[in-house]
């Protein structure tokens, strides 16, 4: 599926912004237009927002958990690689994200 040369090409750019320019700061921002969301995901943005608040904030902050709020990140990219046909096995890669910031 290319998965893997994705990620290498990423990584290698990732290492040549760094040596390059070591100061820079780096924000990725990925869109699903609502089409998509509506055809492919069968949901709404309102729903997927919805999700979210539910998911990575409410429950976390009732329940007390640790991990700021990003607990369950390899759960929620883990449905919708399944959602979309993808390979669930990216999971790993795919979610491992920061909630510092």
């Amino acid at each position: 599926m290319g998965m893997d040369m994705v990620t290498k090409g990423v990584h290698n750019v990732i290492e040549f912004l760094t040596d390059d320019s070591p100061d820079m700061d780096v924000i990725g921002i990925s869109v699903i237009r609502r089409e998509i969301g509506n055809k492919v995901l069968k949901t709404s943005v309102s729903g997927l927002v919805e999700l979210n608040i539910l998911k990575n904030l409410t429950v976390y902050v009732v329940s007390g958990s640790l991990g700021r709020f990003k607990s369950h990140a390899s759960n929620i990219v883990f449905d919708l690689f399944i959602a979309t046909c993808q390979d669930p096995a990216q999971n790993m890669e795919s979610s491992q994200i920061d909630g510092s910031h």
